[in-house]
């Protein structure tokens, strides 16, 4: 017999989680905006770094995994938090995950070199790729920055306790704008890649954009993989890969950040198209906070 899935609201902690979530993130990133603290040293324009802007930095781009961790175990105590765990290391997720893990994002890197290159522009080889050097920790910091210090918290925490009410899409949606808003401090904090891009309302814009197409292909992993935490960690790493080497190889832009919305976008309703049972079935393709298994 299998427990019933959690109900969103204050009794599973949904809202608990996304108030402390914020609360440290934008905290700790607003202080860096308001003292002009450097959070990252991608423009040269901006000082160097400090340990105290960094250690800012990390605490908030941490927050959404640890007050997930720490949800988890107030809502399920020890089972809670080894059913996490198990989660996290749900390595076996079959063929159709892990094709979707590495294609999308491969798909959305190439139509933004196409597009590119069609435009006359010039791509050149990342950094990372041109010196072995700097791929090790390239790797170590793409791994932990998003995709481990997210991913126990978006969709290892909150995504169950959206699909018990809202539902497959609505629920992608939801949580596809609550990820992207949480984004938003970073746009104006000194030195980092989204201050970088300039405009910081309307890149905001089409970075949310791209979330939300990012959030239904989270959704789906999630769906197919009876709520695996590791597939949500490979594709958010995927992802960031694609888009970190593909800036690293051209400077597209605003066109560029169009680009990768709307072939996010696609991406999204293309995987609807092929699969549309994972967004007709509801409340029977949900699965349970506690066990990992469907209700």
């Amino acid at each position: 017999m299998t427990s019933s899935p959690p109900q969103a609201g204050s009794k599973t902690g949904l809202r608990a989680f996304l108030v402390l979530t914020y609360a440290i993130s934008w905290l700790a990133w607003w202080t860096m905006v308001v003292f002009r603290i450097p959070g990252g040293s991608v423009n040269p324009g901006q000082p160097t770094p400090t340990p105290g802007g960094l250690l800012l930095l990390a605490l908030g781009g941490f927050a959404p995994s640890i007050v997930g961790v720490l949800m988890t175990s107030h809502a399920g105590g020890r089972a809670g938090l080894r059913d996490l765990w198990k989660r996290c290391i749900r390595f076996n997720l079959g063929s159709r995950p892990y094709f979707v893990i590495l294609l999308a994002p491969a798909l959305i890197a190439g139509v933004r070199v196409a597009v590119q290159l069609l435009r006359g522009g010039h791509v050149w080889l990342p950094a990372p790729l041109v010196q072995p050097m700097l791929l090790a920790g390239f790797a170590v910091q793409i791994f932990l920055f998003g995709p481990v210090s997210e991913e126990l918290g978006w969709r290892g925490f909150a995504l169950d306790r959206l699909l018990a009410r809202w539902g497959n899409l609505r629920s992608s949606l939801i949580l596809g704008a609550i990820h992207a808003l949480w984004h938003l401090p970073l746009f104006f904090v000194p030195g980092t890649i989204q201050q970088l891009w300039g405009d910081p309302v309307l890149n905001f814009g089409m970075f949310a954009l791209g979330t939300l197409g990012g959030a239904v292909v989270f959704t789906w992993l999630h769906l197919a993989t009876r709520g695996s935490v590791w597939a949500a960690i490979m594709y958010h790493l995927t992802s960031n890969c694609s888009i970190s080497l593909v800036w690293m190889s051209f400077s597209g832009g605003k066109v560029d950040l169009l680009v990768t919305a709307l072939a996010s976008v696609a991406v999204a309703a293309g995987l609807m198209l092929a699969d549309p049972g994972k967004w007709r079935r509801g409340s029977a393709a949900r699965f349970t906070a506690a066990s990992g298994t469907a209700p």
